[in-house]
């Protein structure tokens, strides 16, 4: 029986579907008795639609890097890590074979199986594990959004144990090879989100209209309001504790505020409305 085989076999049985309802409309069920018994290799339209039926990613169904190539495996991670579906990078990851094509390859899956036991198996030792391998593969070629997402990891797992001046070195690190590779998109204005607040609850406001200043650039330049909000309360809040009470940031702060309401993000909003009426009646005090 062959790997993909097994998988379909094994997630048909999950929800108790015979052979004969997989089939429908798909394809015979003899061909599903096939495939299952690894006589018969379907074509990748038939497995996306045998994967729809059975309500899984069709990720789920491949076994290696022969079936489906890895930078297209990679693509789709970065996806699910984009979008927060954390089950979906432990369902593929969980699954991954370890017969690694590259050191790459390898630090790429481990750093994934890292966030896997970190957020969807709350097993953080492992993830500590997984990430000091990861740490230690020097692999043939240089990504520096792979090493971005490593660092930002290890400021989670080892938020409760470095000291504020270890985070600020982290993150300086982080910042300058965003900066330096010119990476944006939804996970770089997350870490820069991540970073600004962290130095926010520490008062380091400098850091906090460096981090956020920056990540409002970057969603200017792509015309894109992703966490917008909270990057311009982050960065126009710091500013006035930095004495720079300008035009510039009371506008910041008015838009971080229209921006909540539209919305619906009644958290921050309830936060801005704090902020405004400290200032406004009492003054800010660092």
């Amino acid at each position: 029986m062959s790997h993909v085989g097994k998988r379909i076999q094994k997630y048909r049985r999950d929800i108790s579907m015979s052979q004969y309802e997989l089939a429908a409309n798909i394809c015979s069920q003899s061909n599903i008795s096939k495939i299952e018994k690894g006589l018969y290799t379907p074509s990748l339209h038939i497995l996306s639609l045998l994967a729809d039926r059975l309500n899984i990613p069709v990720e789920y169904l491949y076994s290696d890097t022969s079936a489906i190539r890895f930078e297209h495996i990679k693509s789709m991670l970065y996806m699910y890590l984009e979008e927060q579906k954390y089950e979906d990078i432990s369902d593929i990851v969980d699954f991954y074979p370890e017969s690694y094509k590259s050191k790459y390859e390898k630090k790429f899956i481990i750093w994934m199986k890292a966030i896997s036991y970190d957020i969807v198996h709350h097993n953080r030792r492992q993830a500590i594990d997984y990430l000091k391998k990861a740490e230690n593969i020097h692999p043939e070629v240089e990504d520096s959004e792979l090493e971005i997402g490593i660092l930002n990891l290890k400021t989670i797992v080892y938020r409760d144990t470095l000291s504020c001046a270890e985070m600020e070195e982290i993150y300086k690190e982080v910042f300058d090879k965003i900066v330096d590779s010119n990476i944006r998109g939804k996970i770089t204005i997350k870490m820069l989100l991540s970073m600004s607040t962290y130095c926010y609850h520490k008062k380091l406001f400098k850091k906090v209209k460096e981090y956020s200043g920056y990540a409002i650039q970057l969603l200017n330049h792509s015309q894109n309001m992703y966490l917008l909000d909270y990057h311009l309360y982050n960065l126009s809040s710091a500013l006035y504790y930095l004495n720079i009470q300008d035009d510039m940031a009371e506008q910041q702060l008015e838009t971080a505020k229209a921006l909540a309401i539209y919305n619906g993000n009644s958290k921050l909003l309830e936060v801005i409305n704090e902020f405004q009426n400290k200032i406004t009646l009492k003054g800010v005090s660092a």
